[in-house]
């Protein structure tokens, strides 16, 4: 009987569907969308930076991290390092950023980054100083190994 194999399938699959349906567990097409709103990711735990700032890790192995970093209104953000022996890649989300390379903070060389955009600290870059606008700043900050950048960022 070829069909024993194929109906034990069937009676198997249906048995599965009717266990996790008993037990309240959707499948992948049926589970809600997990977002994380600006409530959710104020659970996560954080990291308060010198200047007031807060850096949220989302997600960090292998030499990767990635962050959510929140920024208070009208900071001056003195010069320090991206993290160390990583190319780091900023993208700002919300508010109102400048940012230059250096070891002095000098505000005639800020350069203003709108949202949207993302800025790449490479390995051998400077230290970095940055001023907030009156709504403050919610950057996406991405630090990797910079092997691990494509080359066409990794030539520049």
């Amino acid at each position: 009987m070829r069909d024993g194999p194929i109906m034990a399938g069937i009676v198997a699959t249906v048995l599965a569907v009717a266990v996790a349906v008993a037990a309240g567990v959707a499948s992948a097409e049926e589970r809600p969308l997990l977002r994380l709103d600006r409530g959710a990711l104020e659970t996560l735990p954080s990291q308060r930076t010198a200047w007031g700032g807060t850096v949220r890790p989302l997600a960090q192995a292998g030499g990767h991290l990635v962050a959510r970093v929140s920024l208070p209104a009208a900071a001056d953000i003195p010069p320090h390092p991206h993290p160390s022996g990583k190319a780091a890649l900023v993208t700002v989300l919300r508010g109102s950023f400048e940012l230059a390379l250096g070891t002095q903070f000098e505000p005639t060389r800020l350069v203003r980054i709108p949202t949207g955009e993302t800025v790449l600290f490479r390995l051998d870059d400077p230290h970095h100083f940055a001023r907030t606008g009156p709504e403050g700043a919610e950057l996406l900050l991405v630090a990797v190994p910079p092997d691990a950048l494509v080359p066409e960022l990794a030539a520049r």
